[in-house]
């Protein structure tokens, strides 16, 4: 029948999402300490922006990663894309 060509169809419906549309290393830092810690997004950026100035002007995704271990959260996941962004810039 009709439905037949389409269950052969090798496209997906939905094409999966190109990385770039992904959550950035950043954003997902910042939703693990949110999580973690109880405050809002918001506040967690705020934090990020006050370390930042503490430190120097490094990466947002780096004081980010410095709060959410501070904060418990298991940063293993993300180092290695955080090291390859290092690698990137």
């Amino acid at each position: 029948g009709e439905g037949d060509a389409l269950a052969e169809d090798p496209a997906p419906a939905v094409a999966p999402l190109p990385p770039d549309d992904a959550p950035d290393l950043f954003h997902r830092v910042v939703a693990a300490v949110a999580e973690a810690t109880g405050d809002s997004q918001r506040e967690v950026i705020r934090k990020v922006n006050r370390g930042q100035k503490a430190h120097y002007g490094i990466r947002p995704a780096t004081e980010a990663l410095l709060l959410a271990a501070a904060a418990g959260v298991d940063v293993a996941p993300f180092l290695d894309e955080a090291r390859q962004g290092l690698a990137r810039d």
